[in-house]
């Protein structure tokens, strides 16, 4: 995820730690959508600037930026993180989701990947771009949406860092 909370604005040449990506546009969607995989296999997927979800290499869920704020996988729930700034500093306020707010978001999500899986697959976009450019990342994307969707448990293990 892009580190400023700005609108990412060339993911085919910033991201480069996604070594196959792909953007799409689609018919019935301003903004385009940007896939790609990192070397050991997890998914990215950007909704144009939000959402974003990034997935490990077993289809699990481990970060998310949804509505301007910051999610990251719990191993049991999400960590919903609020940047709340000062003049000296910038501090990430965490609280953990409910399982009722984990559910929603889930689901949410879900929604959505599941869209991006019927409209790849039924070819309702146009490719913008690719890299690397003669890789053909559509049945690779698929599968990989496919597995986050049945991914059990959705929630990657807990990422370290502070509580």
């Amino acid at each position: 995820m892009a580190r400023e909370e700005s609108d990412r604005e060339d993911l085919m040449r910033e991201a480069v730690a996604l070594v196959r990506r792909s953007e799409f546009t689609f018919p019935d969607q301003s903004d385009p959508v940007f896939a790609g995989f990192k070397r050991s296999g997890g998914l990215s997927i950007y909704f144009g600037p939000d959402p974003v979800y990034q997935f490990d290499d077993e289809g699990r869920l481990r970060r998310a930026y949804v509505d301007g704020l910051l999610f990251r996988t719990q191993g049991e729930t999400l960590a919903r993180l609020r940047r709340e700034r000062t003049a000296q500093e910038t501090a990430l306020v965490r609280t953990d989701l409910t399982v009722a707010e984990l559910e929603l978001f889930l689901d949410s999500m879900r929604s959505r990947l599941a869209w991006l899986r019927e409209a790849i697959a039924a070819k309702r976009y146009l490719l913008r771009e690719q890299i690397p450019p003669e890789s053909d990342l559509e049945p690779e994307l698929i599968s990989a949406i496919e597995l986050s969707l049945t991914a059990d448990p959705p929630l990657a293990p807990a990422i370290p860092g502070r509580r």
